[in-house]
C-alpha cells in the first residue's frame, strides 16, 4: 500500500516534537490553547460504479486512530479497535480485506468512520500517557481485477466527501457520546445526498512506514450476560457480569427521542454502588441519546475499558432497557496451553491469571485496561512473558511487540524505552530489559531464527549503550516494584540495575551462540561483570549478597553469580528468610518470579509449594479471594485487573508439570505431596508436549506425550515423538 495518499477533514500540521520525543512537553504546552483536537467522529464516503462484476476486489485501509469500514452499509470485517496501536510517527499498520462478494456490477458506496484512539488524544491526557499526532486521517486503496486480466486501482483523494458522525465525543480513556438524532440516515449507502458535505483534504502522511498488519487483530472474543441486575432509584440499574474483563457493553433500548442513556463502568462495587477508584482519572462512561425510532442498539466504537459491573441510567425514565450484554475484547490469538490439577485453589489461581492475561493482550501487552494509563509497561510484560508463552500462541504477537520496542529505541544511543509503543523516551534498565528477555524467551519457545537475526543488531546496540552506563549502574525509579521488603524504596535493592546489566549480557551471549556467531567477547564480559558484582555486593565470609533480601539472593542465584561452593548455603539462607516471614514473600513483581524459579531449580520445590498454597497475606490465594482477576498489589489494592504478579503461572507448567523450556526441552515434574494429579500441555516450535501424572498410594504414573518433531529430555533419556509411560515409586524417588 502506498504511503502517499492520506485524507482528513482538516489539515492540521504535525506537532514538531523530535525523533525521540524531544521537545514534546514544551510543544504540547505551547499548543494547549491554540489547538483544538477533533472530539466527534469523522465520516467519509465515496461512491463507485462497476460496469461488470470483478473477479477479485481487495481493500487496504488504515484509519488513524481507529476506523470502521462499510460497503453499502454493511460493516467489513470483525476487527475492533483497529488498526493496532504503534509508534505512529514511525510505523502505522493497515488492514487488508477481500471484498469481491460485496461488489457485484453496479453502484457501491464505501464509507469509513474514524475515532481518535491514542492518535488524536484529547488535551486532558497530553503528557506521559499519550501524545497528539494529528486529526483522524485515512489511507485507502481498492484494487479491482476482472476475468479478462484488466486491473483498476482506486485511492482516497479530494473527491471523497467528509463530515462529522453521530459520535459527538470519543476518548480512548473516558468513553464516547453518541447522539442518534444526529445520525445522517443513509450516509453509508448509495444515493445519499452528500452535497452539503465538504471535500476531504489531502494531507502529509502521518507515518514514516505504512505496512500490512500480519500480526493479529483485536476482536470481540466472549459474550457475557449479566448474572444479576440490581435496580436502584432514579432510573438506574446495576448489571453484574461476574467476571472482570476488558471491553464494553451493548444495549438494546426503546424509548422517547432525546432520552439519554448513561453507562458507567467499574471493576467492583462497594456498599451497593459502583467503586470507580481503580479507574483513576479515566471516566469510563458511554452515553447514548435515542433517536426514538423503534428498537435501538448501541455499543461503543472507539473506546474500551476494564469492568465487571456497569451502572445504566435512563435520565428521564422515558425508555425501556431491553437487553444488556458485555463483550470481552482482546487479541485473536489461539490458546495453546492447558493446566489442571486436583487442587481447586491452584486451578482457580490459574483461571484468574489467564483471564487477567487475556485482558492485557491488546495492541501490546497492556498493564491494565481500566485506568488512565493502558500502556505497554515493559516490566509487566517481561515478567509475565512465560505465562503468555505457555498459554497462548505468542509467535506473531511478540514479533509485533519487539518491533514496537525496537522502533522506540533511542535513535542515537540505542537505549531502550521502558514503555512501548511510546511517543517519549526514558530508559530504566529493569523495565527496558523487556526487549532482551522477550526476544530470548520467544526464541526458546518458537526457535524462530529469523526474528533473532532481525533483532540481534538492536540488542547489540543496546549492549553498547549499557556498557557506557556500567559496570555498576545507579538505581532506577522502579526496582523490585511493589516489594514488601522492610525499608524498601523505589529502585531498591541497590544491586537491581547492575544485575539487569549482567542479565542483558548473558542473553546477548546466548543470542550470538544461537546464531552461531562469535560470543567470546561477551562471554569474557559476563565473567568480568560477575566478578565486579561479587566484589561490590557480596560478603564472602557470611554468604550475604546485597543484604540477602529475597530478591537479591534469588536474582543473584538465577544469574549464576554466587560462587558454586556457596550456592547451597545461599539457597538455605533464602529458604530461611522465607520461613522467617511465615512462608510469605517479601518481593515485588520482579523478585517474585525469580524466587520461585530459584526454589524450583535448586531442589526446594517444597518451599515453593508452601508459597503457592499460602492463603494469608501476602499470598496469591489471599490476593485473589473474591476476585476473578489479579489485582495490582498484594493487599488487593489499586487496579483490579493487572497481570504483573501472574508470573507464578509459569511455575505451574515448569515445576508441577515439569515442562522446562531452555536451550533444551526438559521434563522434570515435581510430585508435590499436596497434589495427586496434574495435567498440562503447551505448544512449542513444531510440536506439542503433554505431561500428566497421578499419584496413588505413593506410586506415580507419569505420561509424557510428544507431538511433532520435538525432543525432550526426561531423566537421562531423550524422548522423541509418541507417548512415554513411566511407573515411579515415591519411596525410591528423590524429592
Amino acid at each position: 500500500m502506498t504511503n502517499k495518499y492520506w485524507i482528513a477533514r482538516r489539515n492540521i500540521p504535525q506537532l514538531p516534537f523530535g525523533e525521540n520525543g524531544e521537545g514534546w512537553g514544551k510543544i504540547a504546552e505551547a499548543n494547549l490553547k491554540t489547538l483544538d483536537p477533533e472530539k466527534a467522529s469523522v465520516i467519509f464516503r465515496k461512491e463507485y460504479t462497476f460496469a461488470e462484476t470483478p473477479s477479485e476486489a481487495k481493500i487496504k485501509i488504515c484509519g488513524l486512530g481507529f476506523y470502521h469500514l462499510y460497503i453499502d452499509g454493511k460493516k467489513v470485517g470483525n476487527y475492533a479497535l483497529s488498526p493496532l496501536e504503534t509508534a505512529y510517527r514511525k510505523l502505522a499498520l493497515y488492514d487488508e480485506f477481500y471484498v469481491t462478494s460485496l461488489l457485484p456490477a453496479g453502484a457501491h458506496t464505501v464509507a469509513v468512520e474514524l475515532g481518535n484512539a491514542r492518535f488524536s488524544t484529547p488535551k486532558k491526557y497530553w503528557g506521559w500517557r499519550a501524545a497528539y499526532y494529528g486529526d483522524p486521517c485515512l489511507a485507502f486503496e481498492m484494487s479491482v481485477a476482472y476475468a479478462d486480466g484488466r486491473h483498476e486501482e482506486y485511492v482516497c483523494d479530494e473527491s471523497w466527501k467528509c463530515s462529522h458522525g453521530a459520535i459527538t465525543h470519543n476518548c480512548y480513556y473516558d468513553g464516547e457520546r453518541c447522539d442518534a438524532r444526529l445520525e445522517q440516515t443513509g450516509w453509508k449507502e448509495n444515493g445519499f445526498d452528500d452535497s452539503a458535505w465538504q471535500n476531504a483534504l489531502r494531507i502529509e502522511s502521518p507515518t514514516r512506514r505504512l505496512e500490512k498488519n500480519e500480526y493479529f487483530h483485536i476482536i470481540k472474543r466472549t459474550e457475557l450476560d449479566p448474572i444479576a441486575v440490581k435496580k436502584r432509584v432514579n432510573g438506574k440499574t446495576i448489571h453484574v457480569f461476574g467476571e472482570n474483563i476488558s471491553g464494553w457493553v451493548r444495549i438494546k433500548v426503546q424509548g422517547e427521542r432525546g432520552e439519554k442513556i448513561r453507562i458507567r463502568y467499574a471493576e467492583s462495587m462497594r456498599d451497593g454502588y459502583l467503586d470507580t477508584v481503580s479507574n483513576a482519572d479515566a471516566e469510563n462512561v458511554d452515553e447514548y441519546i435515542l433517536s426514538g425510532e423503534g428498537i435501538e442498539v448501541y455499543e461503543p466504537s472507539f473506546s474500551f475499558c476494564g469492568f465487571s459491573v456497569v451502572e445504566i441510567m435512563i435520565e428521564n425514565c422515558m425508555a425501556e432497557l431491553l437487553e444488556v450484554k458485555a463483550f470481552h475484547v482482546y487479541a485473536d490469538i489461539d490458546g495453546t496451553g492447558h493446566f489442571e490439577s486436583d487442587n481447586a485453589e491452584i486451578n482457580r489461581l490459574h483461571d484468574v491469571i489467564i483471564r487477567t492475561q487475556k485482558s492485557a493482550l491488546q495492541s501490546f501487552p497492556m498493564d491494565s485496561p481500566q485506568r488512565s494509563e493502558r500502556l505497554g509497561w515493559m516490566g509487566d510484560a517481561h515478567i509475565t512473558d512465560l505465562v503468555c508463552l505457555y498459554n497462548f500462541d505468542m509467535s506473531a504477537y511478540y514479533r509485533k511487540f519487539l518491533e514496537d520496542i525496537a522502533l522506540c529505541a533511542h535513535s542515537e544511543t540505542g537505549a531502550m524505552p521502558h514503555i512501548a509503543p511510546w511517543h517519549d523516551q526514558f530508559h530504566s534498565i529493569d523495565w527496558s530489559s523487556g526487549f532482551s528477555v522477550i526476544l530470548w524467551d520467544h526464541y526458546l519457545f518458537y526457535r524462530d531464527r529469523e526474528v533473532l537475526e532481525k533483532y540481534a543488531p538492536v540488542l547489540m546496540r543496546y549492549i553498547e549503550f549499557l556498557k557506557t552506563q556500567g559496570p555498576i549502574l545507579p538505581k532506577t525509579r522502579y526496582g523490585d516494584w511493589m516489594s514488601r521488603d522492610e525499608g524498601w524504596t523505589r529502585g531498591d535493592p541497590e544491586s537491581c540495575s547492575t544485575l539487569y546489566y549482567l542479565y542483558n549480557l548473558i542473553i546477548a551471549k546466548n543470542v550470538l551462540e544461537a546464531l552461531s556467531r562469535d560470543s567470546s567477547e561477551l562471554a569474557k564480559l559476563v565473567e568480568e561483570q560477575k566478578k565486579i558484582i561479587l566484589d561490590t555486593f557480596y560478603d564472602v565470609e557470611n554468604v550475604v549478597f546485597d543484604g540477602n533480601s529475597q530478591f537479591s539472593l534469588s536474582f543473584a542465584l538465577k544469574l549464576g553469580i554466587i560462587p558454586e561452593s556457596d550456592v547451597e548455603s545461599a539457597v538455605e539462607k533464602l529458604c530461611a528468610n522465607i520461613e522467617a516471614h511465615g512462608y510469605h514473600l517479601t518481593t515485588g513483581i520482579l523478585g517474585t518470579k525469580y524466587v520461585m524459579e530459584v526454589l524450583r531449580d535448586n531442589g526446594r520445590c517444597d518451599i515453593a509449594m508452601k508459597l503457592l498454597l499460602q492463603d494469608t497475606y501476602p499470598s496469591w490465594l489471599d490476593m485473589i479471594r473474591g476476585k476473578t482477576t489479579l489485582p495490582e498489589q498484594w493487599d488487593g489494592g489499586k487496579s483490579q485487573n493487572h497481570c504483573m504478579f501472574g508470573s507464578i503461572d509459569g511455575i505451574l507448567y515448569s515445576m508441577l508439570a515439569g515442562i522446562r523450556v531452555d536451550k533444551e526441552i526438559e521434563i522434570k515434574p515435581y510430585f508435590a505431596a499436596e497434589v495427586d494429579h496434574v495435567c498440562a500441555s503447551t505448544a512449542l516450535a513444531g510440536g506439542k508436549i503433554i505431561v500428566e501424572w497421578t499419584c496413588k498410594d505413593g506410586n506415580i504414573e507419569l505420561s509424557i506425550i510428544i507431538e511433532g518433531g520435538l525432543e525432550a529430555k526426561y531423566a537421562a533419556e531423550v524422548l522423541g515423538a509418541g507417548e512415554h509411560i513411566f511407573k515411579i515409586s515415591l519411596k525410591n524417588h528423590p524429592a
